[in-house]
């Protein structure tokens, strides 16, 4: 995982040059998301939602790069004589793709999500379990800018064993 997270940093590093973006065209964002786990994710997680903002810097007219960081929170099952809770920080590094004369947008990012759970058990002889963890995130979907300021996205996650399909409102200020 290490070695993963290496690599792809190196690889941003290289490509940085390539990167040279207009600052003055920053966009920043605040977006709201549902969150529905797939996979063997969700047997365990039935819908996790949450706040989340962002930056978008213009490369070309047809590209953005930025960064983006969320707090999700996610229902579980329930499992008698038990408290759970499991939440999510994603922080990706994001692009985005406008197609021609549309409102129209592709987008990938890759990143860490750092993940937490807990679990609280009512028996009194039972050790409680605190745990966290950080896992490599990639995701990639399709936006639509419904105006100027308000946009929608569908996303798939890709987050180690928490696959997840999400659908993300925002307003850019």
């Amino acid at each position: 995982m290490r070695k993963l997270i290496l690599i792809a940093l190196l690889a941003t590093v290289a490509a940085a040059p390539a990167l040279a973006v207009d600052y003055s065209e920053t966009k920043y964002y605040g977006h709201v998301q549902v969150i529905f786990p797939s996979g063997d994710w969700s047997d365990f997680a039935k819908l996790g939602f949450g706040p989340g903002v962002g930056m978008v810097f213009k490369h070309t007219e047809t590209m953005a790069i930025g960064l983006e960081a969320s707090y999700l929170m996610f229902s579980l099952e329930d499992i008698p004589g038990a408290d759970i809770s499991w939440s999510m920080i994603p922080v990706l590094a994001v692009g985005h793709y406008h197609l021609e004369n549309s409102s129209a947008y592709l987008l990938g990012g890759l990143g860490l999500a750092f993940a937490s759970s807990k679990i609280d058990f009512a028996a009194s002889n039972t050790h409680d379990i605190d745990d966290s963890e950080s896992e490599l995130a990639i995701t990639f979907g399709a936006g639509i800018n419904a105006t100027p300021k308000m946009f929608f996205e569908g996303r798939f996650n890709a987050i180690s064993d928490a696959n997840s399909l999400g659908l993300h409102m925002g307003m850019r200020f």
